[in-house]
């Protein structure tokens, strides 16, 4: 039986009390001073999850450090503590090893240093997370208006590897698509391979304001200047989603804009009778996309194209949402909706 292990970390210290409820009577700052010196540890094994091809088992190793301190300690702290969870994972069987919240971000930026030191496949499962926010933007946006081809909608960044897959993807759905980003020349190659593949003419603006303005669906595929954006400009009953690592625009536009819908990470429905054995605070049946990844690519055997090292590609997100259909995967709902 193929085995997978999926490395996670705590949001903060109070995490902690849901797997060590005694950690309740320490300050926060003995623990954070002490999880500095913690190795990685198993903290649950994933059993019964099976599809109508194959089953497979997997464990939950979670990495001590909290997000705060990911931000913050020296980047080798960081990388010892990733790379030591990858080793006790490596020693547990698996064929294949998933990363998720910052330390996702750390494996991607570092992925270098991540790579030499491992002989398995990595997954930070950027391909999937990329499929179900499109059906998840997809889905609101006939929820609100009944029709995609006739929606507006507007890519910011769309020349990162992350917002060409999604241009290439949508162009033929809809009427009104409109990219963004950084240089134009960039923008230019874009709508000219849009045209050659699908004989479609798209929109190029540098005009941010004007995109918020006028457009039902905003996708944000790479970082930008905080700056640039006014959040009242954006358009009352839009959909605002996000692809990127950084969290702060999207959480202070669904502070301060009940009216906009914003989009981050799907939930994902396991195949039934899966169990996950650890309190991730979701119902048992639910896994956010990244862990949902590293399931699929186990159940399937198939590794290659979607790890750690390699581009992402129009092929591979349609090959993981394929993949995810066939061993029994599903879109449970949105994480946020007005």
């Amino acid at each position: 039986m193929r085995r997978f292990a999926f490395i996670m970390h705590p949001l903060e210290t109070e995490d902690y009390f849901r797997k060590f409820p005694l950690l309740k009577r320490v300050p926060n700052k003995i623990i954070e001073k002490t999880i500095r010196f913690a190795p990685p540890m198993k903290v649950s094994e994933i059993t019964n999850l099976r599809s109508k091809y194959e089953a497979v088992e997997g464990f939950i190793i979670a990495c001590p450090l909290t997000t705060k301190q990911i931000l913050n300690l020296p980047k080798q702290i960081i990388l010892k503590k990733l790379n030591e969870a990858i080793s006790l994972s490596i020693k547990l069987g698996v064929e294949v090893i998933g990363i998720g919240g910052e330390l996702s971000v750390i494996a991607e930026k570092f992925q270098d240093e991540i790579l030499k030191d491992s002989s398995i496949p990595i997954t930070i499962g950027d391909n999937y997370k990329i499929a179900i926010i499109i059906e998840e933007t997809l889905k609101a946006i006939e929820g609100k208006k009944g029709d995609i081809q006739n929606a507006h909608i507007a890519i910011l960044g769309a020349t990162s590897s992350k917002g060409t897959v999604i241009t290439r993807i949508l162009a033929p759905k809809c009427k009104y698509l409109t990219i963004a980003s950084e240089t134009n020349e960039d923008l230019t190659k874009l709508t000219r391979r849009i045209m050659y593949e699908h004989g479609i003419a798209i929109k190029i603006s540098r005009d941010i304001k004007d995109i918020l303005k006028n457009n039902d669906i905003v996708i944000l595929a790479t970082n930008l200047d905080k700056k640039i954006i006014n959040l009242e400009d954006i358009k009352t009953g839009s959909v605002f989603s996000e692809l990127v690592k950084d969290k702060d625009l999207v959480r202070e536009i669904k502070a301060k804009r009940k009216d906009v819908l914003t989009i981050e990470e799907g939930l994902i429905k396991v195949p039934e009778n899966t169990e996950i054995n650890f309190n991730f605070s979701l119902p048992k049946e639910l896994v956010y996309a990244s862990m949902a990844e590293t399931m699929i690519l186990a159940l399937e055997g198939k590794y290659d194209e979607f790890i750690l090292g390699n581009n992402l590609t129009l092929e591979s997100i349609l090959e993981i949402n394929r993949l995810s259909r066939k061993h029994g995967f599903q879109l449970q709902q949105l994480l946020d909706i007005i």
